[in-house]
């Protein structure tokens, strides 16, 4: 069951993201940090007597000619050419490219992509605060720059809810209420839910909030 609702919840998180952009540059594959990478090069009349040359930001990370692996690895390397990163760094984003050279230092296929590695988002922590005739809910994450927000009532999404906070009106509010919010980027996402079963702001001198364990009561003087 979890499951299935963390994937709902990473398809409609990633809907709401569009076009973003890593230092200026469009990004052709994403990837968190820690996670293997594939850069797809697939020549598939790749031979041993090709030369076949792999740049990060124009510095060579892997050369292999006449068959000799020069820099890098061979286990870095698939038959048809593509480039594997294991356990990527945020250092690891940048312009890839790939060239394969006849023996005669003739191109024979060349390809260009800009990989982006991103952490994965943090699990937000759900806030509030009451006032009158409304509760103000926050959604709490450290470095919230370029990530999306999103919000629930009873596991049906808010549409028009995108930004960090939302203020919630208390005709609105009704007992056994779910929220919650989620946040996401281009690689993962994280959700804090939170049950209200005596979720009341009713009163414009009474204000009781159960959104966490602490309860808050506030009472105006006379």
């Amino acid at each position: 069951m979890r499951g299935s609702l963390k994937v709902n919840l990473q398809i409609l998180l990633f809907g709401f993201i569009g076009f973003t952009a890593a230092k200026s540059k469009t990004c052709d594959i994403y990837a968190s940090v820690g996670e293997s990478v594939t850069l797809p090069f697939n020549y598939e009349g790749l031979t041993k007597s090709n030369i076949l040359r792999w740049t990060h930001n124009s510095t060579i990370v892997f050369l292999r000619e006449q068959n000799r692996v020069k820099i890098g690895k061979t286990e870095d390397i698939t038959t048809t050419g593509s480039l594997l990163l294991k356990s990527v760094k945020l250092q690891s984003s940048g312009t890839y490219q790939a060239d394969a050279l006849h023996s005669n230092n003739t191109l024979a296929k060349t390809w260009t992509g800009q990989l982006c590695v991103m952490e994965n988002v943090p699990k937000p922590r759900l806030s509030y605060s009451c006032g009158t005739n409304v509760v103000k809910l926050s959604c709490e994450v450290s470095k919230p720059e370029g990530l999306v927000f999103s919000w629930t009532q009873d596991q049906k999404i808010l549409p028009s809810e995108t930004s960090q906070t939302v203020s919630i009106s208390t005709s609105d509010i009704k007992e056994d209420i779910n929220f919650s919010c989620s946040v996401a980027n281009k690689v993962s996402a994280e959700r804090s839910i939170h049950p209200c079963p005596n979720l009341a702001c009713r009163h414009r001198f009474l204000c009781l909030c159960c959104l966490t364990p602490t309860i808050w009561l506030y009472l105006a003087t006379t």
